[in-house]
């Protein structure tokens, strides 16, 4: 790598655990990383490995793993001997603050147990303390990673941040 990067080449290719991977965020995020197979073991997490996403994913090279964040200890596997760690989770799917909430400290909480040092959120501001309402989908992201700055102090957390252009 060139002049202040803060990786270097690795001996081995980084593993790096994709949450939300057969998503539009997280599956991006996984195919861009299969590019690099000299420099990234992508482990995609699914809890349906036998979903077309999935098995596309597998084609390009990733490991699936069936995970889920309802359930803690079905973390544990996918997250042993990783690296880097991108999470996204998925407000819409119950359209639950509460719900995306616990299933992303679920997986902090895992991250830490399993000892992951890079960990990549998805996450938000706080927009009700900006602004004074509350957004549900902004306000669990914004939750998730108060929570980070809680309990991860040995991860290195960095917030993803994507803009869109039309």
């Amino acid at each position: 790598m060139g002049c202040g990067s803060s990786l270097s080449e690795p001996d081995e290719p980084y593993v790096v655990v994709v949450f939300g991977a057969t998503g539009y965020l997280g599956g991006a995020v996984a195919r861009r990383l299969l590019e690099e197979p000299f420099r990234y073991r992508v482990r995609c997490i699914t809890r349906r490995s036998s979903g077309e996403k999935a098995k596309r994913l597998a084609e390009l090279g990733a490991v699936i793993v069936i995970a889920d964040l309802d359930e803690p200890p079905s973390l544990a596997k996918a997250l042993d001997g990783a690296d880097f760690v991108f999470l996204t989770t998925h407000f819409w799917e119950d359209k639950s603050k509460e719900k995306e909430i616990v299933r992303g400290l679920n997986a902090i909480d895992a991250c830490v147990t399993a000892g992951v040092k890079h960990v990549i959120f998805n996450g938000s501001e706080n927009i009700k303390k900006h602004i004074g309402k509350e957004c549900g989908h902004l306000d669990s992201k914004a939750a998730i990673e108060e929570y980070i700055k809680e309990v991860g102090k040995e991860i290195y957390h960095r917030r993803f941040i994507y803009n869109i252009v039309f």
